[in-house]
């Protein structure tokens, strides 16, 4: 039997008398004349070399790149798994594969560190190390703005863009580092660099390969949004509709009927919707517009490929309807949020006098709506509202405000300006802990109806309405909600949440 360099050596000589001979167990070199039979060829064997960890020493939450080259001296094509050993701890692997005759690949990987420490590598064979420092205090002056996760839906292993508008207002150029994380776990950093003045935009992709379904917050250093995780296949549709009130609006999705506030997560494919025209809602007759994406048919298909909210609009054609519409920009469209409604009126009919005249009783000098924040994106710089009026009706407007409420995470922001009953009143911002919510243990109406089933849940589904013939002043009762709450004895303190919806 021969070595494999022998072999080589008789190959160079002897070439023109070599024969090969392909047999199921391998390959054979016959020398004629000499009756040498050499070994087969090699298997897949593999080597590293090359480690490099850059930098050598970091701050925590700044990456670190380590790399190794990875190189098959075998003479066929084989697999190998490469692990990243971190403070003996495997922290990564790839699966490389490689063609035989000395073929190398670069294998990267990344890591970083919360911790201040050195920190070992291992590579196969291969070790190093490098320090991570405590981070120094952020002294920055550029102000990060106008987050955006994009796509806001997205299916596990989809990619994820993170970005913002970093600005610098002082005279002098400013260094940042931005940190994206994803429920408080680092994902990603960029180092960011700008003149007095100047104006950029960061984004930093990831891949949600270790995200599970459902809500997820992401940052850029404080600046916080959201995404979700939807399963494969799916996404979210939403349909809703403008104009003429809040009452419900029936519908047809693909032959099936239901009614708005609509959202499901829905298999991709093809849709058809139809709404119906004109639509009455009691008090006055309604006609189709328009969808929100700009289609004028009451029936239509759609492709339903990523999160879709689709609004559809009413125009008042007889009688009367319901308040000015609220509308915000989500980054590609406007979406409805609401009727602006009773608390915002001037003032509020208190009694008639014996001369026949109104007598105010008050009135409010605020109407507080409550925006969803993954419905608010920035438009050039600026959020962009408004108010439509599409029906006989006068409205007054004389100021608003974006009032933001910074809240610890687990509760929620309310407001107290609720209904009627808050004459004259500017209202009071309130948190509440959103996880020891309770339902009420029963609820009746001033018939005694039992009506627990239609407060329970945020359907769009209601009480009935106005009792008396509200032509008639005279002849008009308040409807009354009876809630039992259960034995509250022991606790500290007690708030009632009502959610409009």
């Amino acid at each position: 039997m021969l070595s494999r360099s022998a072999v080589v050596k008789l190959k160079a000589i002897l070439i023109i008398d070599l024969l090969v001979i392909g047999a199921a167990a391998g390959v054979y070199f016959y020398f004629q004349g000499q009756g040498l039979i050499a070994a087969g060829a090699k298997p897949a064997t593999f080597t590293l070399s090359d480690l490099v960890i850059n930098p050598l020493e970091a701050f925590v939450g700044e990456s670190v790149q380590i790399s190794v080259n990875l190189t098959n001296i075998g003479d066929v094509e084989g697999n190998q798994t490469v692990p990243l050993e971190i403070n003996s701890v495997v922290k990564d692997a790839m699966n490389v594969t490689l063609a035989g005759n000395y073929s190398s690949q670069i294998i990267e990987f990344t890591d970083i560190e919360m911790t201040a420490g050195n920190y070992s590598v291992k590579i196969g064979d291969l070790a190093g190390a490098f320090l991570i420092k405590p981070a120094p205090p952020e002294s920055s002056k550029i102000v990060l703005s106008n987050f955006l996760s994009n796509p806001y839906e997205i299916w596990a292993n989809d990619n994820i863009t993170l970005s913002a508008t970093a600005t610098n207002p002082s005279a002098e150029t400013e260094k940042l580092t931005v940190k994206a994380t994803i429920d408080d776990v680092i994902v990603g950093t960029q180092l960011i660099s700008l003149d007095a003045g100047a104006t950029q935009k960061v984004e930093i992709t990831v891949n949600a390969s270790d995200v599970k379904e459902g809500k997820h917050t992401a940052k850029l250093n404080t600046l916080s949004g959201s995404f979700m995780v939807v399963q494969t296949g799916y996404h979210t549709l939403i349909i809703n509709r403008s104009g003429g009130g809040s009452k419900a609006l029936p519908f047809t999705l693909n032959g099936q009927n239901y009614q708005t506030a609509y959202q499901a997560i829905l298999p991709v494919g093809e849709y058809s919707i139809t709404v119906p025209n004109p639509f009455n809602v009691g008090t006055g007759v309604l006609e189709f517009s328009y969808w929100s994406d700009g289609n004028k048919n009451p029936t239509r298909t759609f492709t339903l490929d990523s999160r879709m909210i689709l609004v559809v609009t009413y125009t008042l054609i007889s009688g009367y309807a319901s308040c000015p519409s609220l509308y915000v920009w989500n980054g590609t469209g406007y979406s409805y949020v609401t009727d602006v409604s009773n608390p915002g009126w001037l003032g509020y009919v208190g009694y008639m006098d014996q001369n026949g005249g109104i007598v105010n009783s008050g009135g409010n000098p605020w109407d507080y709506v409550k925006l969803d924040k993954n419905l608010v994106a920035a438009n050039n710089g600026n959020f962009d509202m408004t108010l439509a009026q599409q029906w006989d009706e006068l409205y007054y407007l004389d100021s608003a405000y974006l009032m933001i409420v910074d809240h610890p995470v687990g509760t929620d922001a309310y407001t107290s300006m609720t209904n009627y009953l808050n004459k004259g009143s500017t209202g009071q911002i309130y948190t509440v802990n959103s996880s020891n919510l309770l339902s009420p243990v029963n609820a009746t109406n001033e018939k005694g109806q039992n009506v627990i089933s239609q407060i329970l849940l945020k359907d769009g589904v209601y009480t009935p309405g106005i009792n008396g013939d509200d032509s008639l002043w005279n002849n008009i009762t308040q409807n009354q909600l009876t809630l039992d709450l259960g034995n509250l004895s022991s606790a500290p303190a007690i708030k009632l949440v009502i959610r409009h919806g």
